[in-house]
């Protein structure tokens, strides 16, 4: 159910991020001159498209994220294995 929740938000604001792209390119290219909803909508889908897919390796270029395997690392695979699993009731997470 918490999944479910979080895919809809997810959903959601990505919804959201296309709208507002949207507006912003049609509030740019009415200015400019070019009053074609189609070319608004294509432009707003190529943007949210780009940030969908390059969105997550900047998150770990400019966090400097290192991926380590089980064997590099073991304590902090155990502790993220037991922290995946622990269900605390009501946490609104």
């Amino acid at each position: 159910m918490k999944t479910a929740w979080l895919k809809i938000r997810m959903g959601l604001s990505v919804l959201l991020l296309f709208a507002v792209i949207y507006a912003l390119l049609a509030v740019i290219a009415t200015l400019v001159g070019v009053c074609t909803p189609i070319i608004y909508a294509v432009l707003a889908f190529v943007l949210v498209s780009i940030q969908f897919f390059i969105g997550p390796k900047i998150v770990e270029w400019t966090t400097h994220v290192r991926y380590v395997s089980e064997s590099e690392q073991p304590e902090l695979h155990r502790m993220v294995s037991e922290l995946t699993t622990f269900q605390i009731s009501g946490a609104g997470i």
